[in-house]
């Protein structure tokens, strides 16, 4: 690998001849010299992270991750402590300690076995070679687990941006021309879909000697199921694009025939120009039986659609029917709705006895003997103003004389004489 190809991934330092000579030498001893040990396996760790993603490698060897960042003749003497390290905080697994078995169907003695036996057996084993100071790597694969991870995650984008809800089965083939740019070779691919698989977030089946995917669907975390429909849906689809095909070559072939026999013909070449026309008839007739079978197999394929719509519309039936009878059941039954009703019917009459005392004067009968009294009041009052406005209007007489009158006078009166 030309070191003009490694530029993508190496880390900037690696322009510095100086830095480079004292990273790619052996590795500081942890306990005398803590900082420069923490920070040597730091940056290998992110250098060989960064080569992974930038090379699609999700697993390698120990002489691949070597001939990696070989600088000149030279190699990093610390890489295989390096790796035993990350294998140590399990950011690099061994090919053969992965588990790939979906932790949904693994029984109680299978998870036991692996967290309590099989776990840390490994990684004693891992410290004690670690402490002898052994490097028994060798031509061991191993598996970055980030790299492995993002991987996963850029495949199953890939297939839900470029393929529909209703078409998430694929052949492994087919999903391989699909997301190749993600993943880079086949076996990358395979890995990935074993690691799925484990996730529950994909499931395969071997069907006529082809390996199908199925993903799950967005936000359905229920493992996938791979139904015969779809497997037959899939046939139906692959024939019908091979009969296509097949018509398309049929078609330029009986095009190309009906033009060489024009040609003979124009040559005077009758001969030749009838054998071609008796090969053109033998294509026509092999059009029309093309033809045929690609009307049935549309034909199936519209009955298989027709059948997976009604299951959808049964499937949805069924769910309505058990939510309205979980919807009826307890405080929701005709029972609990009569009870509910006479519970309001006798709160509401105690309501509204309730605002007929609230509502109510509390004084109101001491005030109807009160009122009584004050109308027979106001009455003599009325009586008494009535009885002095009368005898104001009465004439007063002059008062009788009780003593005799005085005596009349004797003296004569004069007369006037006119």
């Amino acid at each position: 690998m030309e070191d003009s190809e490694r530029r993508s991934y190496l880390p900037g330092e690696w322009d510095d001849p100086e830095r480079m000579q004292v990273l790619m030498g052996p590795l500081p001893h942890r306990e005398l010299n803590h900082v420069a040990h923490t920070a040597r396996v730091t940056f290998w760790s992110a250098a060989i992270h960064n080569w992974c993603r930038a090379a699609l490698r999700p697993f390698f060897t120990l002489a691949e991750c070597q001939g990696a960042f070989r600088r000149g003749s030279q190699i990093p003497v610390c890489l295989p402590e390096v790796l035993q390290l990350m294998m140590r905080q399990d950011e690099i697994v061994p090919m053969n300690q992965l588990n790939f078995t979906d932790h949904k169907q693994e029984t109680w003695v299978g998870w036991g076995r692996r967290v309590l036996v099989v776990q840390p057996a490994h990684m004693l084993w891992g410290n004690v070679k670690y402490l002898m100071g052994l490097n028994t790597l060798g031509n061991t694969v191993l598996v970055c687990q980030a790299v492995l991870q993002e991987m996963c995650g850029r495949i199953v984008e890939a297939v839900w941006d470029k393929r529909s809800s209703d078409t998430l089965l694929i052949t492994l083939k087919d999903l391989h021309s699909l997301v190749r740019d993600a993943v880079g070779t086949l076996e990358n691919l395979e890995l990935a879909v074993k690691t799925l698989v484990a996730q529950g977030r994909a499931a395969t089946v071997l069907h006529h000697g082809t390996l199908y995917v199925k993903f799950a669907s967005p936000g359905d975390e229920a493992r996938p199921e791979v139904l015969p429909e779809e497997l037959a849906k899939s046939d139906l689809r692959e024939a019908r694009e091979r009969v296509e095909r097949s018509l398309k070559a049929l078609e330029e072939e009986r095009e190309a025939l009906r033009c060489q026999a024009k040609i003979a013909l124009s040559r005077g070449a009758k001969t030749e120009a009838l054998s071609l026309l008796r090969r053109k008839k033998r294509v026509d007739k092999s059009v029309v039986t093309q033809l045929g079978v690609l009307e049935n197999l549309a034909s199936w394929q519209y009955h298989l659609d027709d059948v997976e719509t009604n299951r959808q519309v049964l499937g949805a039936l069924k769910g309505g029917v058990e939510a309205l009878r979980t919807a009826l059941a307890g405080d929701a039954s005709p029972d609990a709705a009569a009870t509910t009703l006479d519970d309001l019917q006798q709160v509401l009459e105690e309501c509204e006895d309730l605002n007929a005392l609230v509502s109510s004067n509390p004084v109101a009968e001491d005030l109807i003997g009160l009122e009584d009294e004050l109308e027979g009041l106001l009455f003599a009052a009325g009586e008494e103003t009535r009885m002095t406005g009368e005898a104001e209007l009465e004439p007063r007489l002059p008062d009788v004389p009780t003593e005799p009158p005085l005596p009349t006078s004797t003296v004569p009166v004069p007369r006037l004489s006119l």
